[in-house]
């Protein structure tokens, strides 16, 4: 799981648990293919109409904020601002990921290393998430972790 949005404590970990329902589903009926849980209306709309907001106002730091908002809680944007909010969703987002990392390393011998296929940026020069053909160093360094 990557740390950026999805962000999977959002909406009281909606999104996780979305994540956890799925994968029990699928782990109950192999003969099941295609299973999608439900994540409630506001999960639902904010996938639907997300790619929508971002292709009317591509390129334009509006619509990433604005696809970005729809990731955050509203309640959390108000108290904290975007880049905030975002930060700690990330935040959380790395470290149920880093839990895995943990968990997966125990098992393996030798040195493992974990890595990303880019960076996020949070702001930096109007730029929020990671879009495509934007090259500015939040994007461009790869995060990168070695374990022994």
């Amino acid at each position: 799981m990557q740390p950026h949005a999805p962000y999977l404590s959002r909406g009281k970990g909606q999104k996780l648990k979305q994540i956890q329902k799925g994968i029990r589903r699928q782990e109950e009926s192999e003969a099941e293919t295609d299973t999608v849980s439900d994540g409630g209306t506001l999960s639902s709309l904010s996938d639907t109409i997300r790619p929508k907001v971002e292709s009317r106002l591509e390129d334009s730091e509006l619509a990433q904020k604005a696809g970005l908002w729809l990731e955050l809680d509203p309640a959390e944007l108000v108290k904290n601002g975007t880049r905030e909010t975002a930060l700690e969703l990330y935040e959380e987002n790395l470290r149920i990921a880093l839990e895995s990392v943990a968990d997966l390393v125990s098992e393996l011998d030798g040195r493992v290393v974990v890595t990303a296929d880019h960076g996020e940026a949070f702001g930096e020069q109007g730029v929020w998430e990671h879009h495509i053909e934007t090259y500015i160093p939040p994007l461009m360094e790869v995060p990168w972790l070695e374990v022994e």
